[in-house]
């Protein structure tokens, strides 16, 4: 991994490493970052922090003393916690697996055990209501037919129109707007007087 140069651009140099943080030289080793301070302090290097920045004077001499320690208890730990974890999965897996294998067998089995004239829906009785009796035959009258009344029309005279002649009628001048009468206001009538009931 390449480290970060502070230049005036904010830009990594490719070719030259000033510092590392603590973090990224504890990913590039493959061990966590409480194992790289404690290689720092070994060295008799101040850092604090994870995020803390090694030099590149002393970054050769922690990485050699991280080297030298071999994997950490912590990363020790790491590894078994996941492997476990896997073992855990896969057995998981297993037992459903195993689970869904005998839930279908015996589904199978109900489902060939089962009658076969269950599905078939039973047979409603057919109530015969007892014949009627007959009725004695009534005699109806026969309907009479309503006599037409006779329609009086009325007839109505047809007065001729008569056509007048058409009279030309002269051009209209200029018609100036007259204005509007004013019509007297109207009196309302007096409401009728309620005699008052008496006691």
């Amino acid at each position: 991994m390449i480290a970060r140069n502070r230049t005036i651009f904010g830009r990594a140099s490719e070719t030259e490493e000033t510092y590392m943080r603590v973090y990224e030289l504890a990913k590039e080793s493959n061990v966590t970052s409480a194992d790289v301070l404690r290689a720092a302090a070994s060295c008799g290097i101040d850092v604090s922090s994870a995020i803390s920045t090694i030099d590149a004077g002393n970054l050769a001499a922690v990485r050699k003393a991280v080297s030298e320690q071999g994997p950490s208890a912590a990363l020790a730990r790491r590894t078994e916690k996941a492997a476990r974890a896997a073992a855990l999965r896969t057995q998981g897996q297993a037992e459903e697996n195993a689970a869904l294998a005998e839930h279908l067998h015996a589904a199978e089995a109900a489902y060939a055990a089962r009658p076969t004239d269950r599905m078939k829906l039973p047979e409603e009785k057919k109530v015969v209501p007892p014949a009627p009796q007959p009725k004695p035959a009534e005699s109806k009258p026969e309907p009479v037919p309503a006599q037409a009344t006779p329609v009086q029309e009325k007839t109505v005279e047809e007065k001729p129109v008569e056509e007048k002649a058409a009279v030309a009628a002269p051009k209209p001048e200029a018609v100036q707007p007259k204005a509007a009468p004013v019509a007297p206001p109207v009196a309302k009538p007096a409401a009728p007087k309620l005699a008052a009931p008496k006691p």
